[in-house]
């Protein structure tokens, strides 16, 4: 692993430093959500590029970040769910080998329930995201109730490192977020052309 992929790892610790880039909220500031215990059992490993992936590299996973990162710049979505996204990335990526076609299908979908899980009164899909990710929410449903039983813990993992580096302050302990227990049906339903 080169150098710039080891320092994109720590999932872009200088967020917000970047001119308009989002900018973290207060350190205190939980947006209302319950903070939970986290349990060590659902961390990610901290080596599952090479124990887990066979087509998927530190490299596609380092521009999946960047893409990312403009996403939530482009929509102003706060730093939390940024961060959160990310943390269903790694936890997904560490437990399910996954091609490499289908790995900008794992962002949008962890985008979403990460978004859902800072704000789950409010839908995240819009006609505008679907154009540009050229995703349907039909299409995304299978992986986002993925990620969702992986945030849940119910397909029980033992892996921890990603968990952990998720509960730090500079990443707004976001893996100590409860996700919402159900998804709306209606949110994986394809919008109105």
């Amino acid at each position: 692993m080169d150098r710039r992929t080891r320092t994109y790892m720590p999932l872009l610790g200088l967020m917000g430093s970047r001119p308009g880039s989002p900018k973290p909220t207060n350190a205190d500031d939980t947006s209302g959500l319950t903070v939970a215990v986290v349990e060590p059992r659902r961390r990610p490993r901290s080596d599952y590029i090479e124990a887990v992936q066979s087509d998927v590299t530190a490299n596609m996973r380092t521009i999946l970040v960047d893409w990312l990162v403009e996403v939530a710049e482009e929509y102003k979505l706060v730093a939390d769910t940024l961060y959160l996204a990310i943390s269903y990335v790694d936890r997904f990526l560490s437990a399910n080998a996954l091609s490499r076609d289908r790995l900008q299908l794992l962002g949008v979908a962890a985008m979403l329930i990460a978004a859902l899980t800072i704000d789950p009164d409010v839908n995240p899909w819009n006609k505008k995201l679907q154009k540009v990710t050229g995703y349907k929410a039909s299409e995304l449903k299978d992986c986002i109730i993925a990620i969702h039983d992986l945030q849940l813990n119910r397909k029980c993992s033992s892996l921890m490192a990603i968990r952990d580096k998720y509960k730090q302050h500079k990443f707004k302990f976001v893996s100590t977020l409860l996700p919402p227990v159900v998804i709306p049906a209606s949110y994986l339903e394809d919008l109105a052309e």
